[in-house]
């Protein structure tokens, strides 16, 4: 979350509970700088959210002063019924995952007195672009699941102005869009870190989804490298595929010495490597560890010790709704990162042909 977003939270709590009464002058710019440590930039964006919103009112040459929060509270209480959609665009997350986002959205949205309503859409429908125009009529925002890219993004701006994405985006405009998504390069550290716990000392990595992100592998490479130091540890990188293994098949056969620890991206391609290792007559690394932003139930495997870093649904949940009400009620867009959390795979029969 933006620093500017953390410090206008602060500074409406501040007022809503009474700490600064109306038509008390606020601490000025300067003294916020030194009293929360941020930039001055910050502050004056800060500043201009809470004007905005009619909580601040600037006095030039003698200060900024607050103002009735009656108003904003009544506003505050219509912003909080929203209708929003839910989109699920292909099968970039398991829909074990969607089902725990939705409960959980709908759990907390109660909890914490928001009025939500959701209505939900699957795309690979015929007359895809008709259908989901139909559908997104009076939305106020729209939670998207999986990968999406600029053609979807296109057909909802018709009718809504506000998204919010769990996973990631093949977009070139962003415009009115959060995210929010697993931190892969921790994620890959915990893996390493997690295999060196087993004396592992030769980590081999590779990137298994439909869509290879360019940000994304950075970011996984990063974590490699970061292993490489931090867990004293070797890694390397064996490639990115959207689908075709050969090439990383033999990228392994060709290894001098093969792994006994692998961490991969994604779930789906990440089984039929290691079916396809199989049947070309390698052995299957003794660890493995799959990072998916779902959390992927690991009911069926290759190796008796497999692992998986993901999300959990609460903390996504929390997030998407705190990032769709920001997104709609201040048109603040934010990016944020989840950490994730190993999880071990059920005792599985190994693989054979």
């Amino acid at each position: 979350m933006p620093k500017y977003v953390q410090l206008a939270e602060k500074l409406r709590r501040d007022i809503l509970d009474g700490k600064f009464k109306i038509g008390e002058c606020v601490p000025s710019q300067e003294r916020l700088v030194n009293q929360h440590k941020v930039a001055l930039t910050t502050v004056r964006q800060a500043v201009e959210v809470l004007q905005n919103e009619g909580l601040l009112k600037s006095v030039h040459g003698k200060g900024i002063f607050v103002q009735d929060a009656s108003a904003y509270e009544k506003s505050a209480k219509a912003a909080c019924e929203y209708k929003i959609g839910f989109l699920f665009a292909g099968s970039s997350l398991n829909s074990h995952f969607n089902h725990l986002v939705q409960l959980d959205i709908q759990k907390y949205t109660h909890n914490s007195g928001i009025n939500i309503v959701f209505d939900t859409y699957f795309t690979g429908q015929q007359g895809e672009e008709q259908h989901i125009t139909q559908w997104s009529e009076g939305l106020n925002g729209v939670i998207l699941m999986g990968y999406i890219d600029d053609n979807l993004l296109n057909i909802l701006r018709k009718n809504v102005k506000h998204f919010v994405v769990i996973g990631g985006t093949i977009c070139s405009n962003e415009e009115g869009l959060s995210k929010i998504t697993l931190d892969y390069k921790s994620a890959v550290l915990q893996a390493a870190g997690f295999f060196a716990g087993f004396g592992h000392k030769h980590i081999v990595g590779v990137v298994c989804t439909d869509t290879t992100l360019p940000v994304l592998c950075q970011e996984f490479d990063a974590g490699l490298k970061a292993a490489s130091q931090e867990a004293d540890v070797c890694t390397e990188m064996l490639g990115y595929t959207t689908g075709n293994m050969n090439e990383l098949v033999n990228n392994i056969r060709n290894m001098p010495q093969q792994p006994t620890a692998m961490v991969s991206l994604g779930t789906e391609h990440s089984y039929r490597l290691m079916a396809q290792m199989v049947t070309s007559g390698l052995k299957v690394p003794e660890h493995i560890s799959m990072i998916a932003i779902g959390d992927k139930r690991l009911t069926h495997g290759f190796t008796p010790k497999l692992t998986c870093i993901s999300v959990q649904s609460e903390y996504v949940a929390q997030m998407t709704v705190e990032a769709v009400v920001r997104a709609v009620k201040s048109n603040i867009c934010t990016f944020q990162e989840v950490p994730g959390v190993l999880s071990l795979g059920e005792t599985c029969i190994p693989f054979k042909k």
